[in-house]
């Protein structure tokens, strides 16, 4: 009689230490993914003389380093354009 008292104990305290450390373990994974992003741009540049003409070859890379997911939308994606214009000298 008190050992089935004792195992009952036992399952209940085993389930409610399961549950509350998978609660603990969600919160964390979703604390971590909550975080701000950290978005780091680097832009790389060449120039390349073609006749009497300078080509230029930009370069933009996105990193995330951070551990936030970041999306970018299909809709942004067909916003995201190349504008190439020329700047004259006086204008900079």
């Amino acid at each position: 009689m008190m050992s089935a008292i004792f195992q009952v104990i036992q399952n209940v305290i085993v389930t409610v230490v399961g549950v509350a450390g998978l609660a603990f373990g969600f919160y964390k994974y979703w604390k971590s993914r909550e975080t701000k992003s950290n978005l780091q741009c680097d832009v790389g540049v060449e120039t390349f003389p073609v006749a009497s003409k300078t080509l230029v070859d930009l370069s933009i890379q996105i990193k995330n380093p951070g551990k936030a997911a970041v999306y970018v939308t299909s809709a942004k994606v067909k916003e995201a354009l190349c504008s190439v214009r020329k700047i004259g000298s006086g204008s900079i």
